[in-house]
This record gives structure tokens, sequence and C-alpha cells, in this order.
């Protein structure tokens, strides 16, 4: 599972293309929702389901539209973060995102693999599905990683493509 760094990260990454730094840093809170089930002792559980959370956030996006029209932007950034945290974490453990139209979790695995060896190179795609019936075991206690090194390495890289971008705006004026 991608840590908790990495996904707000990546949901802080994608928000700040649209709104304002702070707006961003709050809208991305909504790339964590999906975790919200290890509160209940059972991660990727029933918030890690697209065919269970679409409806809701159509919903939401449906209400928004209808009452608030200036807040549509938000409103689906965060359903877009949300998405986006099912998608990272599919690739890396399973996820019953069907769920429960199919029962199973999935995990796919993907990497472009090489070698060399003097002058020849050797590239090859490695790809994998790992297919595993959905446990919804309750656990006293769901361990999850909150900051990896990972994590840490795209926060930076975060933060350095912020400063660039300040730099080049600043630089414009």
């Amino acid at each position: 599972m991608p840590d908790v760094l990495t996904h707000y990260a990546v949901s802080y990454l994608v928000c700040s293309r649209r709104l304002s730094y702070k707006t961003a840093a709050l809208i991305s809170l909504a790339g964590l929702l999906p975790d919200v089930d290890a509160v209940f002792g059972i991660h990727r559980w029933v918030t890690h389901s697209i065919v269970l959370t679409a409806p809701a956030m159509a919903a939401i996006l449906l209400a928004i539209y209808r009452l608030e029209r200036g807040y549509i932007t938000h409103a689906t950034l965060a359903c877009v973060v949300y998405i986006l945290h099912l998608a990272m974490d599919v690739f890396t453990a399973p996820t019953p995102l069907l769920w429960p139209l199919i029962p199973q979790a999935y995990c796919i695995n993907l990497c472009i693999a090489g070698a060399v060896a003097g002058l020849k190179v050797w590239i090859w795609p490695e790809l994998g599905v790992t297919v595993e019936n959905a446990a919804f075991t309750k656990t006293e206690v769901v361990y999850g990683v909150v900051v990896s090194s990972m994590g840490v390495i795209v926060a930076a890289t975060v933060i350095a493509a912020m400063a660039v971008e300040k730099l080049a705006r600043k630089q414009k004026s």
C-alpha cells in the first residue's frame, strides 16, 4: 500500500494544478478518505470499492452542481483524488475495486525490466495480475505505513515542482 504521505502528496499535486495551494491542501485530504475503513478494523473494505463509492460521488457532484456550482471544481477534484487513491492501491496490493459485483480483490504488478551486458541491452515488460477473494476480516490493529522513503521522495518532488513553478511565475512578472 502506498503510505499516507504518498497518497496525500500525489493528491496535492493533482489539486494544486487547478486550485490555490491552500485550497489544494484541504481538498487533497479527500485522497486519504478510502483508508477511513481502517477505523473500523477492516482495511480495503467498502471504501475501496468503486462500485459502492461511485454512486455516492455522483450524488455529491449532482447536489453541488445544483446547489452551489462555484464549488464543482473542488468536488470534482475531491472525487478524482479519491479514485486516484484506489488506483494507486490496486498497483500495490489486492484491492476489491468491483466488490460486491465481483467478490475478488485485484493487484496489478507492472514494470519494465532491463539488463545490460557490455553493449547489449535487453528491455522487456513484466505484467502480472494477482486475484484473491476479498477478505473482510476485522482486526484489532490495522497496520499501515504512514511515511516511507518513497513517500518522502514523492513529497520532495512535489515541493520542488511547486518551487520551480513559483520561480517561473516570478520571472514572468
